[in-house]
């Protein structure tokens, strides 16, 4: 085989899009700007930035824009409260066994 010619260079990308800015942000229990600072899961969006409260262990930001909305949310879900929840469930029913299977028959050699 004789090598490949090399290819063309690639035309260059046009620039992306501006962004569009922030008019109104809304705020789901989050805590906002320098009190972030040194905190997990902080989320910075639109220049803004988000995290969780202080006391919340265990916690999700998420961050969205649509044209010049920003909402964030903080969703506070505690270990504890895990616990506590998955405790109150009743067990499981037991089911009888699976009945066994036959084994599975041999396979015909594959042509060469």
């Amino acid at each position: 085989f004789a090598p490949m010619p090399p290819f063309a260079p690639m035309p260059p990308f046009a620039p992306a899009p501006a962004e569009p800015t922030v008019g109104t942000v809304r705020n789901n229990g989050c805590d906002e700007g320098a009190v972030c600072s040194g905190r997990s899961g902080v989320s910075q969006s639109g220049g803004y930035t988000f995290c969780c409260e202080e006391s919340c262990s265990d916690c999700s930001v998420s961050t969205s824009q649509q044209d010049d909305t920003l909402t964030a949310t903080c969703t506070c879900s505690s270990s504890q409260a895990l616990v506590t929840a998955t405790s109150a469930m009743a067990p499981m029913t037991a089911f009888a066994p699976m009945p066994s299977m036959a084994p599975m028959p041999a396979m015909a050699p594959m042509p060469p």
